[in-house]
């Protein structure tokens, strides 16, 4: 059908003609297959024998089998990471691993890199070839002696981490992360709703003065920024691996445990105890990074509807900012602000 006042341009059999430059995309999907011949030209590995979607979300990851070792393939939006962010996470993974701790780094290609670049409908799509880690993702029923083990092993990734330095730019787990950019984001999608806006407004703030009046007496340092058991794997040893490093950056430490902190005490189910006396065997966590983590789990709060709304509206659709998903996610920040008298 051709639009009133719309000029014809027909190609074969009447169909219209393709325009002459690619229509403008905002996220391309790479081909598995073409990514698989990629690895095999540019890696020193095994030959590939499969490559597979594992998933697509703020990065596009596919694992990678060969005959030998298994790899996860992670290829960065255009838009999410810049070259430099990228070499800031793996020069942090390579820092780690040289000082023994259990983390999946980034493989060297032929050409000495750990970072390569292909060109998509996009822009330049950034790739970084990353060692599978051994184990598997543990499940429930999850145990204190777990969350201990879990506590010991980030303290040491803190640990090992403090003389970390790089001359890469990565963004800081500051104020302006945790605040003002969400804030700036979600302001247009509350704008009906002012009540709600007032109230996150209010929340922010007393995250804002606590977390500065806090300050002086918090570690600062790299952080993983989405410390979790959804981004460990535990070997049959109990050994526990961490991997995907990509939400972190330079920040107050006492930040990470956040989520440990705030859903591993549900119900009769305290986890969070074995995993700060964990914690506290290597390393000092002193009473005011405890007194800091309920304004924390705000801030993260915060910063996650901020994302959502930068991020996911536009990648993935404006329903996943509709009245249900704002509905929920702001009643469980009223019940946070209330239960921890912030």
């Amino acid at each position: 059908m051709i639009l009133p006042g719309a000029a014809p341009n027909h190609g074969e059999a009447g169909v219209p003609a393709l325009p002459s430059s690619p229509f403008p995309v905002t996220h391309s999907l790479l081909a598995a297959g073409a990514l698989s011949t990629e690895i095999a030209r540019a890696y020193p590995i095994a030959t590939p024998t499969s490559c597979t979607l594992y998933r697509a979300y703020a990065n596009d990851v596919y694992f990678i089998t060969t005959d030998g070792e298994p790899y996860v393939l992670k290829v960065y939006r255009a838009s999410w990471r810049s070259a430099g962010e990228i070499a800031y996470e793996v020069t942090l993974l390579a820092h780690l691993a040289a000082k023994g701790e259990r983390v999946s780094t980034a493989v060297p290609r032929r050409d000495g890199h750990l970072l390569g670049t292909l060109r998509a409908p996009e822009g330049a799509r950034h790739y970084v070839l990353y060692t599978f880690a051994a184990g598997t993702k543990p499940t429930p029923p999850f145990t204190e002696d777990l969350y201990h083990r879990f506590g010991q092993a980030t303290a040491q990734v803190h640990q090992s981490s403090d003389d970390f330095a790089s001359s890469h730019p990565r963004s800081p787990l500051d104020l302006a992360h945790f605040l003002d950019r969400p804030l700036a984001a979600l302001r247009p999608w509350l704008a009906e709703r002012p009540a709600d806006w007032r109230f996150v407004v209010l929340v922010a703030e007393k995250v804002r003065q606590h977390i500065s009046k806090f300050g002086p007496d918090l570690d600062w340092g790299p952080c993983h920024g989405d410390l979790s058991l959804d981004n460990v794997h535990v070997t049959d040893r109990g050994d526990i691996i961490f991997y995907d490093f990509d939400s972190g950056g330079p920040g107050w430490r006492a930040s990470d445990p956040y989520g440990v902190y705030r859903y591993a005490r549900q119900g009769d189910t305290d986890l969070w105890s074995p995993f700060l006396q964990g914690y506290r065997a290597i390393r000092t966590f002193n009473d005011v990074e405890l007194a800091s983590l309920p304004y924390f789990v705000a801030a993260y709060a915060i910063e996650g509807l901020g994302h959502q709304a930068a991020h996911w509206a536009s990648w993935n659709g404006q329903r996943l900012m509709d009245k249900t998903f704002l509905d929920r996610v702001l009643a469980d920040l009223r019940q946070w602000d209330a239960d921890a008298h912030l």
